[in-house]
């Protein structure tokens, strides 16, 4: 029975991890990672682990009783099962924290995902605003470049002196 239960406790962190990493993907264009909540996915076992810094690299790991672990490692399983003392509730409340924490991660990857999906919007509005402003510059025949200069940018002649 501790091996299944030890299968279980390593599906979910597998979970875990596939969600923590889509979470950490880069976007396009770039958006900040979420301040990140602490789980406490067993007794005496908290992710992420708590450093100063939160890099992408110590979000990775955790730390239980001086060891470090890799949210993947099957050790972290067998380590969980075990600080439950084979009771199932233990093991079952474990099991939901950690899918809780992967569910987290899910939620936060979707939003900077339609963070960076925003930005886009407003750049491609901002875009064709200014495409418009160079089509009734040209239809104007208000090139600068035309005129030797620019207007406002060299004394307001534009004749560049």
């Amino acid at each position: 029975m501790r091996e299944q239960h030890i299968q279980l406790v390593a599906r979910a962190l597998k979970q875990l991890a596939d969600e923590f990493r889509n979470l950490i993907a880069d976007t396009y264009p770039a958006t900040p990672l979420p301040r990140f909540r602490r789980f406490e996915l067993a007794r005496g076992i908290a992710w992420p682990r708590d450093t100063d810094t939160q890099s992408k690299f110590d979000l990775y790991y955790l730390e239980v009783g001086g060891r470090i672990f890799t949210i993947t490692s099957s050790d972290l399983a067998e380590k969980i099962v075990d600080l439950s003392e084979g009771k199932p509730r233990h093991i079952l409340r474990s099991i939901r924290r950690i899918e809780a924490a992967a569910e987290w991660c899910r939620a936060r990857a979707e939003g900077r995902k339609r963070m960076a999906e925003e930005i886009l919007r407003q750049q491609k509005r901002a875009k064709e605003v200014l495409d418009a402003e160079i089509a009734l510059m040209v239809l104007a025949k208000d090139n600068p470049k035309e005129r030797g200069g620019y207007p406002d940018v060299d004394g307001g002649d534009g004749n560049g002196a």
